[in-house]
């Protein structure tokens, strides 16, 4: 595990999320990766067109329940319909120089023998206002808000050129604060071959055009983390944020690990983000072996210990 401090111009990055906040907004955003614990279900295909995107199977144990003794508040088993989420559309780089286009088809986005599925396509598509991209994917925001506690989600990514997953927190805007004053927590993190997984807090350098992060990087010991499910998770507190993988913590980053001048913008409630997108600057381009269609599948997402604020 490796961490690194980062600042990075705020006028691109927050391009990234504008199209969050004008679909998924109103009453919460927020953005992070966050990824956690335990066993779950028995993944199944992500068809598409012919073709599937094969996960691992695994036992499934009988999990929590919201209001039992284990402290779950809020948790999708994706046992049912999307109703807990609102999907983020628009094509575009996003910021981030992506070249996708999230669309709010079911194609994109489904449950299936409680799994959500969200898979990227190599298909050409264009928004509602006339910008296009090679492929589509989803990216699905939560419509209730929540502010500090436990968020994990068992996950299996796909692996590939050109390919980025993230389950992350991000910030609720209002009309005098955007990002990256808002805050946010990426859970985790997975570009490319999934062999590192990245978790990462971000927020404002102040009197600066800049927005600053400080990440967690934690190696696959054997392979990658694509390879298999994992629980991703992070603990998120007035005092900082813990990382885990599969209840393993692999870090935890505090107001003192900041530079001078940086700000801690973890101070408001945040929405959770599912997303799988394509190319960028950090992932690359697809390339020829990149599998298409490609799906980040999860099999349940859950928060402990959390104070809710529903959606309106």
């Amino acid at each position: 595990m490796s961490t690194s401090r980062r600042r990075h111009t705020r006028r691109a990055l927050e391009r990234a999320f504008s199209g969050a906040v004008r679909s998924a907004s109103a009453a919460a955003i927020v953005t992070a990766v966050a990824l956690a614990s335990a066993c779950a279900a028995s993944p199944q295909e992500a068809p598409g067109h012919g073709e599937s995107a094969t996960p691992t199977s695994s036992p499934t144990p009988t999990g929590p329940v919201v209001g039992d003794d284990s402290g779950l508040d809020w948790a999708d088993e994706f046992d049912g319909a999307l109703d807990a989420w609102r999907r983020s559309t628009g094509a575009g780089d996003w910021g981030v120089g992506s070249i996708v286009f999230y669309t709010d088809r079911d194609t994109n986005a489904f449950v299936q023998d409680g799994v959500l599925s969200i898979v990227a396509r190599a298909e050409q598509g264009t928004d509602d206002e006339g910008r296009s991209a090679d492929y589509t994917s989803a990216r699905l925001v939560s419509r209730d808000a929540f502010l500090y506690g436990r968020f994990e989600a068992r996950i299996k990514a796909p692996s590939g050129g050109g390919l980025w997953s993230a389950f992350w927190l991000l910030g609720v805007y209002d009309d005098q604060t955007g990002w990256p004053d808002v805050g946010e927590i990426d859970i985790v993190e997975l570009v490319r071959e999934g062999d590192t997984a990245h978790s990462t807090v971000w927020g404002n350098w102040a009197g600066h055009d800049e927005a600053w992060s400080l990440k967690i990087e934690t190696p696959a010991e054997d392979g990658s983390w694509a390879d298999d499910w994992h629980v991703f998770a992070a603990e998120w507190d007035p005092t900082g944020v813990t990382f885990s993988i599969d209840d393993e913590e692999t870090g935890r980053l505090t107001p003192a690990d900041m530079e001078d001048g940086w700000e801690w913008a973890l101070t408001r409630p945040v929405n959770i983000v599912l997303n799988l997108a394509v190319g960028g600057d950090w992932p690359g381009e697809p390339n020829v072996d990149t599998p298409f269609p490609a799906a980040l599948q999860v099999d349940w997402v859950r928060v402990y210990d959390t104070e809710i604020t529903p959606a309106r």
